[in-house]
């Protein structure tokens, strides 16, 4: 279990007790003799054992279809609401060469 050494070696914890898949650490004296204790267990060689990296992808290929749909609805909406309301008066847009035509005409 390499995180064990790290408990012990590095923080400075006493360990109390080690079995093949677990390992007991005494943080601090407890109430009424009981210490208050860090467990750690290896759970590695669980037959549904996954790293947080294969939790975080599982969930991410779960969630993408969701997202990206909803990523591409809120585009067309903000898409369609900047053209009613962002747009900027009539007065302060650019003149097209279709505007110039017109006054050209007029």
């Amino acid at each position: 279990m390499p995180c064990r050494s790290f408990y012990e070696e590095v923080i400075g914890l006493p360990l109390m007790t080690r079995v093949p898949n677990s390992a007991f650490f005494k943080v601090a004296e407890g109430y009424g003799g009981h210490a208050q204790v860090l467990a750690l267990f290896d759970r590695s060689k669980s037959p549904d054992y996954q790293t947080i990296g294969q939790r975080l992808l599982k969930i991410v290929e779960e969630c993408l279809p969701l997202l990206a749909g909803n990523l591409q609805a809120g585009i067309r909406i903000r898409h369609r609401l900047a053209v009613y309301f962002l747009r900027p008066p009539v007065a302060q847009r650019r003149k097209t060469p279709r505007d110039i035509r017109k006054q050209v005409e007029a």
